[in-house]
């Protein structure tokens, strides 16, 4: 066998192959034909048959080889992130951060910033800047940081037509949309209201009512803790809806379909002072709800338009 070879490969098309090395969990191997050395992903590795069994791993550093078979998933991730550098914006799945230069000190700010939120409990930060400098990068890089950290994120952009500052119910209705909970897939908000169903079943396995006042005990905020105390939310969409301020399900449906539709203004509660008032309340209920759950809490991102620039 000759130097540097690990084993002795066949692939179905290329036949011999000699793999040179192993790196973490990809085989580095030439083909014998060509001389060209390839990548194959574990997912790949079906395709040759191994003529001398392998010795153990070995790790080393070599020169740059080609990738082959990538899956569908890692295909799409791979356009996208090519995409997003001819158009100048980042993906949505923080692929290109990898690609980011010049972001040393702007992460270093993030991640003061997130440390300080998770010792006071509140804080806020504001990015200037000119259209093309990176600010909705930047945002994307604090939504990645932040749910790395445990933190449940919303962000939305404010413009001068649908999602205006003076209708804070499509504020409210948006963020709840762009919900994200960390370790979890699909919407946010049901993501939510499922964990305080099975939160609320291990700690307060009483009635409709009693499961209301832990609730707002913990959080301070009786609307939410009402709408989240019916114990079988998660099979009434009525109720997620209202909590999605989703306009397909009118508020007044909360007293319809909730177990306990006793109190008549719970939701919503115009109590409050205003419809933003209300939508702060609100959404800070839920930042509580998601320390709750075990999360470092949420995080609202507004990234803002204005004549075509952000």
């Amino acid at each position: 066998m000759a130097a540097g070879v690990v084993a002795k490969l066949r692939h179905r098309q290329w036949g011999p192959c000699q793999l040179v090395r192993v790196e973490a969990t990809d085989w580095i191997v030439r083909v014998e034909s060509t001389g060209v050395l390839y990548r194959v992903r574990s997912e790949a590795r079906s395709q040759f048959e191994i003529v001398r069994d392998l010795p153990p791993p070995v790790v080393a550093v070599g020169p740059p080889v080609e990738a082959i078979v990538p899956t569908a998933s890692a295909a799409r991730r791979a356009r996208r992130a090519i995409e997003s550098l001819r158009v100048g914006l980042p993906t949505l799945d923080g692929s290109t951060r990898q690609l980011a230069v010049g972001f040393a000190e702007t992460e270093r700010l993030i991640d003061r910033f997130l440390r300080d939120i998770d010792v006071d409990g509140g804080g806020a930060m504001v990015l200037k800047g000119e259209y093309g400098q990176g600010k909705t990068f930047a945002l994307t890089v604090l939504q990645e940081m932040a749910q790395e950290r445990g933190f449940v994120t919303s962000r939305m952009e404010i413009d001068a037509t649908e999602n205006r500052l003076n209708k804070p119910h499509h504020i409210y209705r948006n963020l709840m949309r762009n919900l994200r909970v960390p370790g979890t897939n699909g919407p946010g908000v049901h993501a939510l209201a499922s964990m305080a169903t099975d939160l609320l079943a291990k700690e307060c396995p009483g009635n409709a009512y009693q499961r209301e006042q832990w609730l707002k005990g913990k959080m301070g905020c009786f609307p939410l803790a009402w709408l989240l105390s019916d114990p079988n939310i998660m099979r009434k969409p009525h109720l997620l809806g209202i909590l999605e301020c989703d306009p397909n399900f009118p508020a007044r449906w909360a007293r319809t379909y909730h177990v306990n539709p006793a109190p008549p203004r719970h939701w919503p509660a115009f109590n409050a002072g205003t419809q933003g008032d209300f939508a702060s309340f609100v959404l800070s209920g839920i930042g509580r709800l998601a320390r709750l759950l075990g999360f470092k809490g949420l995080l609202v991102i507004l990234d803002r338009w204005r004549n075509g620039t952000s």
